[in-house]
């Protein structure tokens, strides 16, 4: 299983799943990735404006099974931060990962 995409490649994902996005990466607010008539389940990933350093920039919010909270992780590398939204929502919705759009990556 491919564990790193893209910005392209994890929209692939969420929206063969059915779920739908808001916002954008390079903006302030992020993208958020949300089933429709389920908008408190999202996963997030956007820049880290809270200032907590620039060793952690990237910030992605996945929900958590059963509850309404959010699990928050902080990461340095936007790769780590696309593979672990990835895995997280695959866990989440047993979803399959699409495969790379570029074969050559």
């Amino acid at each position: 299983m491919v564990f790193y995409v893209g910005v392209a490649e994890l929209s692939v994902l969420f929206f063969q799943n059915g779920w739908t996005s808001s916002g954008l990466i390079n903006s302030e607010e992020g993208v958020s990735y949300y089933k429709e008539g389920h908008e408190t389940e999202y996963f997030q990933l956007k820049y880290n404006e809270l200032g907590l350093g620039p060793e952690e920039p990237i910030c992605v919010s996945v929900p958590l099974r059963n509850s309404t909270f959010q699990y928050v992780l902080y990461f340095k590398e936007f790769e780590d931060a696309t593979k672990y939204i990835t895995k997280m929502f695959c866990e989440y919705t047993s979803a399959d990962v699409p495969p790379p759009l570029n074969e050559n990556q």
